[in-house]
C-alpha cells in the first residue's frame, strides 16, 4: 500500500509539472508548449476525438496542416466580475490552435469575441487592463476565472491525449 501511494503521487506529480498553466496578461494568453509524444496522424485523430467528445458537435475545427488544428468553438460562463453586489457572467468565443512540434506541442488559445446575455459587446480582453498592464478597477475577477476556464479546457485536452487507448 505504501509503494501504491508513493507511486500515485509521483505520476501526479509528474502530470502537475507536464501541463503548464495559461496566464492571462493585458495583450491575452502567451501560446505555452506541453511535451507530449505523439505521430502527427494520431495526435490530429486524437485531438478531433477529443473536440466531438468535449464540445458535442458544437464546435468548428479545420486542419490548418499534417500537424496543425484550429477549433473555434464558445463557452458559456467563460469569467465574470462583480460590481456593486451584481455579478456578470460572460461567454466567450474563442480559437483554440494545437500544433505539434517534435516532442511537444504548442496551444495558442485566443478570445475573438465577448458576449453578456447572448449579446455581442464591443470590448476585447485588452479593455480589461489599464495602460500600465494592471486590471482596472472593479474587474479583478476577470484573470482568475478566465484563467481556470482556458486552464480547465487544456487540461481536459491533455488528459484525452495522455489516457487515450
Amino acid at each position: 500500500m505504501k509503494y501504491f501511494i508513493l507511486l500515485t503521487t509521483l505520476f501526479l506529480s509528474h502530470l502537475a509539472v507536464a501541463q503548464p498553466k495559461l496566464t492571462l496578461n493585458p495583450k491575452g494568453f502567451d501560446p505555452i508548449d506541453t511535451p507530449i509524444n505523439k505521430s502527427p496522424e494520431n495526435f490530429i485523430k486524437q485531438t478531433k476525438e477529443w473536440v466531438s467528445g468535449y464540445y458535442r458537435g458544437e464546435a468548428d475545427i479545420q486542419d490548418l496542416d499534417s500537424r496543425t488544428i484550429l477549433i473555434t468553438a464558445f463557452n458559456d460562463d467563460a469569467f465574470f466580475y462583480r460590481n456593486l453586489g451584481e455579478t456578470y457572467d460572460y461567454k466567450i468565443k474563442y480559437t483554440l490552435k494545437f500544433t505539434l512540434n517534435d516532442n511537444t506541442y504548442t496551444a495558442i488559445f485566443q478570445v475573438k469575441e465577448i458576449y453578456i446575455e447572448n449579446k455581442l459587446i464591443q470590448s476585447k480582453i485588452t479593455d480589461y487592463f489599464n495602460s500600465s498592464g494592471k486590471l482596472k478597477e472593479g474587474y479583478q475577477d476577470v484573470k482568475p476565472s478566465l484563467e481556470k476556464t482556458v486552464n480547465s479546457i487544456l487540461k481536459s485536452h491533455y488528459n484525452f491525449l495522455v489516457n487515450y487507448r
